[in-house]
């Protein structure tokens, strides 16, 4: 994965996810923005816990802010058939200082691209326990290649006609009225 770069407006830190898993908390609180800590790489999270093993896909990782304030990371599992994703979300526990699974967002949803997740019941057309995101490296132009993974069931589907816009961009942008950070 290339550098990713999330704000905690809770922590006022920016979280660094580089080079080999590592993500590094940068406190910008004093006049010289030092590395706070780091957290545990998560490069070390297998591809091999599921799906047909005699299947390729590749492999990633972004960092979400949750609406706790945490960071957590997602695992993007793309099958090179191009038909199937899956995501895996882990998140860190503070005693071990390991990443573990969650196998539920509850009433939120996690938008992929923006790098955030959000109360589904606050946002018309957005449904709990799922994952937004565009594709990654599809067609950009192609509202195709924009789903809904839900979580709870382990499928995708194409994003809903009322949560899709039909202007063509140059990425994938999410506009969530009513969302205040």
């Amino acid at each position: 994965m290339k550098d990713q770069i999330i704000y905690n407006h809770k922590d006022h830190k920016v979280y660094q996810y580089a080079s080999y898993g590592f993500i590094y908390v940068w406190d910008f609180s004093s006049d010289i923005p030092h590395v706070d800590k780091h957290l545990p790489a998560v490069s070390f999270i297998s591809g091999r816990e599921i799906g047909d093993k005699n299947k390729c896909y590749r492999i990633s990782h972004q960092m979400v802010m949750s609406l706790s304030g945490e960071v957590v990371v997602v695992k993007i599992m793309h099958y090179y058939d191009l038909s199937r994703w899956r995501f895996r979300i882990f998140e860190l526990n503070p005693l071990t200082q390991r990443w573990v699974k969650v196998d539920s967002l509850g009433d939120a949803a996690i938008i992929l691209d923006m790098g955030i997740t959000v109360v589904a019941k606050d946002i018309p057309g957005i449904k709990k326990n799922s994952i937004y995101f565009s594709g990654l490296n599809h067609p950009l132009t192609d509202p195709e290649c924009r789903f809904v993974y839900d979580l709870t069931t382990g499928t995708m589907e194409p994003l809903p006609q009322c949560v899709l816009s039909s202007m063509l961009f140059s990425d994938s942008r999410w506009f969530l009225p009513g969302f205040t950070s």
